[in-house]
């Protein structure tokens, strides 16, 4: 069973995409929360009296996470807004944090019911913030510019961005120099500075921004902007993932099965994966499978990891899917349903991944869950092969050894 390995410098495109344009990631989710939460005319946002939240600050995060189940609005407002700064792997990361903010904003509470139509654009919160900087109120100036910011950064505005922000960091306020940290490293509104990103990513990791925290981490885990440091970056995830960061708890997870950065220990990676698997992350979900699935740090429960499996690739994670496929094909925790075991590696499949497609191919080789053609089971390999599926390519050329080999076209991409 195949894993997602800890993220890393090659990750860092990808990090920078959905972190600096997050309205690609989020937008359209957090739209549809937002109507949902918040019926009322979108140009009607006001900051009335009873609306009023001026968010404490919970230094237990636990403590958090009881406020928030009990009913408690600020509390999941702080929840909520997690996803503002979250670095995801896929979208679904931020789900959780997203429902935490829906329940605030149906109370109505104000930054939770901003934030929401901050994300989608909506220039009427944008004006509502605004209006926000005029109140003699510290913590009510702070949150206004941190969203205006996000609002100015998402809205392709670096230069603005970066001046609220600055303003922001200036006040001494962790999430100002989070963000701050932020443009330096990725040249977003000023002259790119990777030492000046780690400063300001230590300034707000000191306050325990746990945004800030995983990124001081990934900076010494890759020598960016400082000297690469393995140990250290661990010390930083583990800061993050004990507040709730779950691209830090997935992180730790994969650092642990690896022994890159700490000492391999196979339990501790699944608890860490664990933590961002509840939290809704797909590869940590597909990892904690292949836990469960392989014994490894976990007692070997097939039925678990079918169940891990599951729901990662119904978040559309590939290696999860060709994993759930596997499980169905050999009959591992699940009834054997070859039909059930095609249908998953083809979704697998038809996003990219290689081993999904060797499977593929096979099945259709042998005529197991889909109509026998080897036209298309060539057409798999072929796919596979292309991709350096070494398997796939022994396939291929088991074919000049049949009297009348396959015709295999080139699928369009």
């Amino acid at each position: 069973m195949r894993h997602l390995l800890v993220i890393t410098e090659d990750s860092r495109r990808i990090c920078v995409r959905a972190v600096a344009m997050m309205q690609l990631v989020t937008v359209a989710i957090m739209l549809i929360v937002f109507v949902t939460a918040y019926p009322g005319n979108a140009a009607t946002i006001q900051n009335t009296g009873s609306e009023k939240h001026d968010a404490p600050v919970f230094k237990d995060p636990s403590e958090l996470e009881r406020l928030a189940k009990q009913g408690n609005a600020d509390a999941q407002y702080l929840l909520g807004r997690r996803s503002m700064a979250l670095i995801v792997f896929d979208a679904d990361n931020s789900s959780a944090d997203l429902e935490w903010l829906a329940r605030a904003a149906k109370q109505k509470h104000f930054y939770a019911r901003c934030l929401l139509a901050v994300a989608s654009n909506n220039e009427a919160a944008k004006l509502a913030l605004e209006e926000e900087l005029n109140v003699k109120n510290a913590q009510r100036e702070s949150e206004a510019l941190l969203y205006l910011g996000i609002f100015a950064l998402s809205d392709n505005n670096a230069t603005e961005a970066f001046t609220h922000f600055e303003k922001l960091a200036g006040q001494g306020n962790s999430d100002g120099q989070f963000w701050l940290g932020f443009m330096y490293a990725y040249g977003r509104g000023v002259a790119k500075d990777e030492r000046k990103a780690v400063e300001y990513y230590q300034k707000a990791a000191e306050q325990r921004n746990a945004e800030a925290q995983f990124w001081l981490g990934f900076a010494y885990a890759n020598g960016r902007g400082i000297a690469k440091d393995e140990h250290r970056a661990v010390e930083w995830y583990q800061k993050a993932a004990e507040q709730g960061n779950v691209v830090a708890q997935y992180n730790l997870g994969s650092i642990y099965e690896n022994g890159s950065g700490a000492a391999k220990d196979a339990r501790k990676a699944a608890e860490y994966y664990q933590k961002a698997a509840e939290q809704g992350s797909a590869p940590a979900q597909n990892n904690l499978g292949g836990m469960y699935a392989n014994g490894h740090g976990v007692a070997k429960d097939e039925r678990k990891a079918v169940e891990w499996y599951q729901k990662a690739a119904e978040l559309g994670n590939a290696p999860a899917q060709h994993n759930l496929g596997s499980m169905y094909a050999n009959g591992r925790g699940v009834a054997k349903d070859d039909r059930t075991a095609a249908a998953w590696y083809k979704k697998a499949a038809e996003q990219g991944d290689a081993d999904a497609q060797y499977a593929l191919g096979g099945m259709y080789l042998a005529g197991r869950g889909v109509a026998k053609d080897e036209r298309k089971a060539g057409e798999w390999f072929q796919e596979a092969a292309e991709q350096g599926h070494e398997h796939a390519k022994r396939a291929l050329d088991g074919f000049a050894t049949r009297p009348q080999k396959p015709q295999v076209r080139f699928r369009a991409h």
